[in-house]
C-alpha cells in the first residue's frame, strides 16, 4: 500500500483519483489543486508518492515543487491526452514517471506502485513520442 499526495487538476479529477486510489487500498494522505496549496500542504503526512493531474495550470511546476517538498517520493504526471493519440512530450527536467490519459487500471497501478522513476519515462504500454 502506497501513501499518496493528489495535486493539481479540477476537484472531480482529483475526486477520481483518490477514489481509484482508495479502491486499490492505496492511503490518500492530502490533495492540492495549485502549486500555492502544495507549499501550504507540506506538513502533510509523508507520502511516498505523488499523484499530478498534467491538466492543471501550472503542472510542471507543481511538479518540481511536490518533487522538492518530498524528495523520497516518487512523482507521478498523469498526462492530459493529446490529439495525436500519442503521449505528449515533456521538457526533460520534468522530474516524474509520466502517465499519458486515457490509461488502463493495470497501468495506472503499475505507476503508483512500480520503483520511483524521476526520468520523464512513461508508465504505460502505449507508443513512446518519437518512437516507430
Amino acid at each position: 500500500m502506497s501513501r499518496v499526495f493528489v495535486a493539481g487538476g479540477n476537484p472531480e479529477s482529483r475526486a477520481l483519483l483518490r477514489g481509484l486510489l482508495r479502491l486499490h487500498h492505496h492511503e490518500v494522505t492530502g490533495e492540492s489543486e495549485s502549486l500555492e496549496s502544495v507549499a501550504r500542504k507540506s506538513g502533510a503526512a509523508s507520502p511516498n508518492v505523488i499523484l499530478v493531474d498534467g491538466s492543471a495550470r501550472g503542472w510542471a511546476d507543481i511538479t518540481t515543487r511536490a518533487g522538492a517538498l518530498w524528495p523520497r517520493a516518487k512523482v507521478v504526471l498523469v498526462a492530459p491526452p493529446s490529439e495525436s493519440g500519442k503521449p505528449p512530450a515533456l521538457e526533460p527536467a520534468v522530474p516524474a514517471q509520466v502517465l499519458p490519459r486515457p490509461f488502463r487500471v493495470e497501468e495506472f497501478l503499475r505507476a503508483v506502485d512500480g520503483p520511483a522513476d524521476r526520468s520523464g519515462a512513461y508508465a504505460s504500454d502505449s507508443p513512446q513520442p518519437n518512437s516507430p
